[in-house]
């Protein structure tokens, strides 16, 4: 019997392993990948797909650049994994390591190797782990989380057979707890879905910005595609902002105390000298020590959103200050700003979740955003308050009030 190979059939098995290399790498578990400097092309096994948020096993080196790219805008640093890049640019017959953390109030540490499968170092093998621990951390909050939902709708179910009156009462706070957490988990899932095509988005935006696979005929589109990478980096971060405080009014974020010096944290941030064009970054920290039972990692989350929502607002040519302090009864942190002044009700409704400020500063794209409410919520996991007050020559002060134990 003799067959016919049809366009569709070898579309069907496009993605399927072509060598031993590629065999072994499919079998896989854990995220790896090919990559041919000679032909220009890569496979990913099926973990490699999800990580990067890829649909096809076998890319070119221009998707996958842009995928690549994609996703570590959501690095905190990457300048690791950017020396591995130049490290094997300069020498491919050697191994290299880098890691590379993503944002979040549950971050994900990934540490990546890469090594010749060739003399030459034509064919490379690339290895994502993540680290085992944080993942770990997460699984217990979800599933600590749901163990709490479902103790919660049991003693409700048993409530509501007491009285008749009393069902009709905790039939009502029932149907308000479960819009709010759909709601919740509806604004996490819808969060997690967008993060997949964004981040194409932004890594193909930037492989046209930077002219990386030749220069451009038309100068124009570099800078459209300029504006639509830094579009797309600030709606990534509202995203992430918007799954932060969902996981924490779901109870999925757990706070792990331990002593944590305010001074040290503040100077720990990774923040550059200049937040953005014209605004300039100062610290006013102590000379002793101001130790409080805290999560650092939490703690310093909240603090970075206050700085970018005073960035934000802070016209060009003034300065937003950090400031650690030491009432006695409590310590804390302030950021200082020069920006608009809001008002009590405005103060309130930004602090509220996915609250809003003035109208007017919300079309002028400087508006406060959901960074307050977020670090408010983070903050109020410590027992601790956001106090937000106007400065008298102009400005807001933002104050971050901790228990001292």
């Amino acid at each position: 019997m003799t067959g016919v190979l049809t366009d569709s059939t070898a579309d069907i098995h496009a993605d399927a392993p072509r060598d031993v290399a590629e065999t072994i790498v499919a079998a896989a578990s854990e995220a790896m990948l090919l990559t041919d400097a000679e032909s220009r092309s890569s496979f990913l096994n099926r973990a490699a797909c999800m990580l990067i948020g890829s649909d096809r096993r076998r890319q070119s080196t221009g998707r996958l650049m842009a995928l690549v790219n994609g996703m570590i805008q959501r690095a905190t640093n990457d300048r690791s994994f950017r020396s591995h890049l130049d490290l094997l640019a300069n020498d491919r017959q050697s191994a290299h390591a880098s890691e590379l953390r993503l944002r979040g109030v549950m971050p994900r540490l990934l540490s990546i190797t890469s090594q010749p499968i060739d003399p030459q170092g034509r064919r490379q093998l690339w290895i994502v782990r993540e680290d085992r621990q944080l993942s770990r951390q997460a699984m217990d909050c979800r599933s600590c989380a749901g163990e709490a939902r479902s103790i919660h709708d049991a003693l409700l179910a048993r409530t509501r057979a007491l009285s008749e009156a009393r069902d009709l009462a905790d039939a009502s706070r029932v149907v308000a707890e479960q819009a709010s957490r759909a709601k919740s988990e509806f604004m996490a899932h819808l969060s997690h879905e967008l993060r997949t095509p964004l981040n194409a988005v932004l890594g193909f935006s930037e492989v046209i910005s930077r002219e990386l696979l030749g220069p451009s005929a038309v100068p124009a589109y570099v800078d459209y595609a300029r504006s639509i990478h830094q579009s797309g980096t600030t709606l990534l971060g509202l995203i992430d902002d918007i799954l932060d405080l969902s996981q924490v009014e779901t109870g999925r974020v757990t706070v792990r105390l331990r002593p944590t010096d305010l001074a040290e944290l503040v100077t720990g941030l990774e923040l550059d000298e200049e937040l953005r064009p014209g605004v300039r970054l100062a610290t006013d920290l102590p000379q002793g020590r101001i130790v409080i039972p805290g999560d650092p990692d939490i703690l310093a989350r909240a603090v970075l959103h206050l700085v970018e929502v005073s960035a934000n607002v802070a016209p060009a040519g003034s300065t937003v200050t950090i400031r650690a302090f030491d009432t006695g009864t409590h310590a804390g942190i302030e950021v200082i700003d020069a920006g608009s002044v809001m008002s009590a009700v405005e103060i309130e409704n930004a602090l509220a979740a996915f609250g809003d400020t003035d109208s007017q500063i919300a079309r002028s794209g400087r508006g406060r955003g959901v960074g307050l409410s977020l670090a408010d919520a983070l903050i109020r996991l410590h027992g601790g308050r956001l106090v937000i007050a106007p400065r008298g020559n102009g400005g807001m002060v933002t104050r971050v009030l901790l228990p001292r134990g």
